[in-house]
């Protein structure tokens, strides 16, 4: 995992001029693993350096729940990220609550909603690439898409 960083770090992919920490990229890595295995889509708050993954009940097939906060007490001020990821491919057909949807890749309407609600930035990880998406009023709109460096094979060697 720590070449599969040094490689991030040079790379000069970053989120809003923010580089990941070690902590944060493992994390996201082995999450996006996780979610393949399991084939339910895991998340996680990005706060200053840290990772705090989202509790077991948020995780779902083709969606995952936006806790409160870790703690109850909604999403602290140092939450520099919402992280979650997306591990089908895109356009299956789904049914939730009622209503029908395509799977997608990158971020979708309800994730960009989700993160205009909140005020805050988010990342998704797929099986090919990593879509950022900023709230930010200097640079609104769709997600930037970065190359697949989380998913590159090499990356997950010796998992």
């Amino acid at each position: 995992m720590r070449i599969a960083y040094r490689k991030y770090i040079k790379s000069g992919c970053d989120f809003d001029g923010r580089i990941l920490s070690y902590r944060q990229f493992s994390g996201m890595s082995a999450d996006f693993q996780r979610s393949s295995f399991w084939k339910e889509e895991y998340g996680a708050f990005l706060t200053g350096d840290d990772y705090l993954r989202y509790p077991k009940w948020t995780r779902h097939k083709f969606t995952v729940d936006i806790p409160q906060g870790i703690d109850g007490n909604g999403i602290d001020n140092d939450t520099r990220a919402t992280f979650h990821t997306h591990w089908a491919d895109g356009g299956i057909k789904v049914t939730m609550n009622g209503k029908h949807y395509k799977t997608v890749l990158y971020h979708s309407n309800m994730d960009i909603d989700v993160d205009r609600y909140l005020g805050i930035n988010s990342i998704v990880i797929n099986k090919s690439y990593t879509s950022f998406h900023t709230v930010s009023p200097v640079s609104p709109g769709p997600s930037v898409h970065y190359p697949g460096f989380i998913r590159d094979s090499m990356y997950f060697y010796g998992f």
